[in-house]
């Protein structure tokens, strides 16, 4: 089989603690040229590698095999037309393996009950998620000692201290051609070097495992560990209960590396009072592997559309700002009606309290309201597209706004942002479903007087009353004059 690649050799870099690989690959089809970067995630604790020029939604299926026969595995790279039995072959040949991968007994791939759930089952290659495939399209490798001792191969360099290691990987791209069970078949296999990093998951109750990765949290937050869901453990900073997180998909970064994402985020005080309006709105995706383990580019992404929502909210209330945050994410930790109550408590009760706010929610009443399709690229398949559900909160310190004027404001600032704004295309996000305006909050002092403003107060009113009085009998005295006068 002719090999469809023109390889340029590896040459290896050191990106902050990782020895990273750059290849260049051209792929004789529809220009499926793969670009790729890998790096280290301390975040994560995971070795990430971003395709460029890959989307899933060019795809019917995606899915990753590892090697496993100690280097020896057949590394051509395929791409032709094959059946069911020559495709089986192929995957289940040269040393490759995704135990996850299930066939059938015409030995057909298992593609039941929908192409989108066996995307999500072949998505890894083992159940321990060793490695796994994200949206948009990018590989995950953990770094733990399972993935170490299971995948790793021999690499002979001139490293003494033994902690480089190498994988091979093969990423399997499959489109299908006709309804009897003919695909497209294209494979690309990439050896990757890793440099072991030392956790202190052993040692958590000594030092805080984010810590020890070597992670930074802004003032006023604190680190906490969370699973996605795949069960891997990434770092998560959250804001103290007054503040709030900008933008929400801030990542950890590292203290003494480059910030692995477009922002470098922060803690936001909330205003002393305020209104807060919540709402959510869906994103069509062209292909997605699962919500929770979207990459940190697209989350960046969601922030962008954020902010530009923002700046067409602060048109009509100046000084507001507004958080997104994608729902069933890691950084999806509590609901914003949860967060509001959680600022208000911290408000009452604690080292700042103040025993005169009051808390305030109310049901919206205002219509949703549809925004434009953002873009029109055809996608290759319609089926595929997916809908993920984005949640958000807009925050103003005008207190004694009429409430469905605001919301009907943030209603018009989405869809003037869904207008205008332009996702990066390789997030193959391709519409912008109706906005839901869920209810709106209020933390607020009543307006009150001292028993002597109250007085005060009251006189004014006699005084104005009198005077109205006096007025009105003025009046009548020259009217009554008058008409005496004429007679």
């Amino acid at each position: 089989m002719k090999p469809r690649l023109a390889v340029h050799l590896h040459a290896l870099l050191c990106l902050s603690l990782v020895l990273c690989t750059h290849c260049l690959y051209t792929i004789e089809t529809e220009n499926r040229a793969s670009e790729f970067i890998l790096n280290y995630r301390a975040a994560e604790n995971v070795w990430k590698v971003d395709f460029d020029n890959v989307r899933l939604d060019d795809f019917f299926l995606v899915f990753l095999q590892v090697c496993s026969a100690g280097g020896a595995c057949d590394q051509t790279n395929y791409n032709q037309a094959v059946d069911c039995h020559t495709l089986n072959q192929t995957i289940s040949s040269g040393g490759w393996v995704n135990n996850l991968v299930q066939v059938q007994p015409n030995g057909c791939l298992d593609l039941e009950p929908s192409v989108q759930d066996a995307q999500l089952r072949y998505s890894s290659v083992d159940a321990n998620h060793s490695l796994y495939m994200v949206t948009p399209f990018g590989v995950h490798i953990q770094n733990t000692p399972h993935v170490l001792d299971t995948y790793t191969v021999p690499y002979n360099s001139t490293n003494t201290d033994g902690d480089l290691f190498k994988i091979i990987l093969r990423i399997v791209f499959l489109n299908e051609i006709q309804a009897n069970n003919t695909y497209s078949l294209t494979t690309n296999a990439y050896e990757f070097i890793l440099k072991k990093h030392v956790t202190s998951i052993g040692t958590i109750a000594v030092q805080h495992e984010c810590i020890h990765r070597g992670l930074y949290a802004p003032p006023h937050s604190m680190m906490h560990l969370y699973q996605n869901t795949l069960g891997v453990a990434v770092c998560v900073w959250t804001c103290r209960d007054d503040y709030v997180r900008y933008p929400w998909h801030s990542p950890a970064v590292p203290t003494n590396g480059t910030i692995p994402s477009s922002f470098s985020g922060l803690c936001r005080p909330l205003p002393s009072q305020f209104l807060a309006s919540t709402f959510e709105f869906r994103v069509e995706v062209g292909n997605i592997i699962n919500a929770g383990v979207l990459s940190q580019a697209f989350l960046d992404d969601i922030d962008l559309f954020g902010f530009e929502m923002e700046h067409e909210a602060q048109t009509t209330h100046p000084g507001s700002f507004l958080v997104l945050k994608v729902q069933s994410s890691v950084y999806d930790t509590m609901t914003f009606s949860d967060f509001i109550q959680r600022a208000y408590r911290f408000r009452v009760r604690g080292p700042y309290s103040n025993a005169d706010l009051l808390y305030e929610s109310l049901a919206s009443n205002t219509a949703s309201n549809t925004a434009p399709n953002i873009t029109a690229r055809r996608r290759l398949l319609e089926s595929s597209s997916q809908q993920i559900t984005v949640e958000g909160i807009i925050i103003s310190n005008q207190t004694l706004a009429h409430i469905p004027t605001f919301e009907s404001h943030v209603v018009a600032a989405f869809r003037r942002a869904a207008d205008t704004h332009v996702f990066d295309p390789i997030n193959s996000i391709n519409n912008i479903n109706a906005i839901h305006i869920l209810e709106a909050q209020r933390v607020y002092i009543p307006v009150t007087f001292s028993d002597n403003t109250a007085a005060s107060i009251a006189i004014g009113t006699q005084r104005t009353l009198v005077l109205t009085i006096e007025v009105l009998c003025a009046l009548i005295v020259v009217y009554v004059l008058g008409i005496k006068q004429t007679k």
